[in-house]
């Protein structure tokens, strides 16, 4: 499996502010297992990605796809004949189209079946600096928050003189948490009417 950066260098080593080159193979390291760890959090592969997979047919004019945001369906393909996209602008015409968590037929249903259901389309967040700022700046906060509690492993507080600092010791911030909650693909249960 190949890991989708949801972070880079630089914006990591601006938020510890850090210069110098010698912990960057560290911290690509760190990258690297928060992006993994964030994809797996969210339930998704980041980053788009052409998919071609087979349903059971729904029995209703909705075929939830496995993969989201849908951003473009090739084909779709019900008991072995291809069907016809709707053509734009024409909501009442007969065909399917798609929006980012599904294919909807216009004029007819999915039947039910095993198997009967083949779509090919295109799905995911495309993950940068500019089209997702947010998971960019929370994955590289979850970078920096990992890096610093490095020098703590094993200590739960801290203390000089008059002071005691108590450290978190949970995996993951929670501001962290709230940013890739938004992300967070939820596993979809197809319903038999």
């Amino acid at each position: 499996m190949s890991i989708v950066a949801l972070t880079d260098l630089a914006t990591v080593k601006e938020l510890l502010n850090i210069t110098a080159s010698g912990n960057d193979t560290e911290l690509g390291h760190l990258i690297d297992r928060v992006s993994l760890a964030g994809a797996r959090y969210c339930n998704r592969v980041f980053g788009s990605a052409s998919y071609t997979e087979t349903y059971d047919g729904s029995g209703t004019n909705k075929q939830w796809l496995n993969n989201r945001p849908v951003s473009a369906v090739t084909s779709v393909t019900i008991d072995g004949t291809l069907a016809t996209q709707r053509p734009s602008g024409q909501p009442l015409a007969f065909g399917w189209t798609f929006d980012k968590n599904q294919i909807q037929l216009t004029g007819w249903c999915f039947p039910m079946g095993q198997q009967n259901v083949q779509v090919s389309y295109t799905a995911g967040y495309a993950v940068s600096e500019v089209l997702t700022p947010d998971l960019w700046s929370a994955a590289a906060e979850w970078v920096a928050y990992i890096y610093k509690q490095m020098g703590r492993i094993g200590k739960a507080s801290e203390g000089l003189a008059q002071n005691n600092t108590a450290f978190i010791k949970d995996n993951m911030p929670e501001t962290v948490k709230a940013v890739f909650d938004n992300y967070k693909q939820m596993a979809l249960v197809q319903n038999y009417v």
